[in-house]
């Protein structure tokens, strides 16, 4: 508790970090830049340099946090039936 929140990633394209207020023991979150409202539309919109940029920093955190191999769950919530709490499209590792 009270420990800074420092980023894990910054891309030219996305962010990741450590979950303010973790849900597990392990809780990462991976933002693209882009003001994507969900996974639908980031797939829509999203350029291939962003979809890639997104998807090789959540390798990254998932590297830097030792989970490669192991068992995990990747999460994205879609509105509020979802409990979607931030309108922006993230995806919790």
């Amino acid at each position: 508790e009270g420990e800074a929140n420092p980023l894990n990633f910054v891309t030219k394209h996305s962010i990741s970090f450590k979950n303010t207020a973790p849900k597990v023991a392990i809780h990462q979150v991976v933002i693209p830049k882009g003001g994507y409202v969900c996974l639908h539309d980031f797939s829509k919109k999203a350029s291939p340099e962003e979809v890639m940029d997104f998807w090789q920093n959540i390798y990254l955190t998932l590297e830097q946090s030792n989970l490669l191999g192991k068992k995990l769950r990747l999460v994205t919530n879609a509105g509020s039936d979802a409990f979607q709490t931030v309108p922006h499209f993230h995806m919790h590792i």
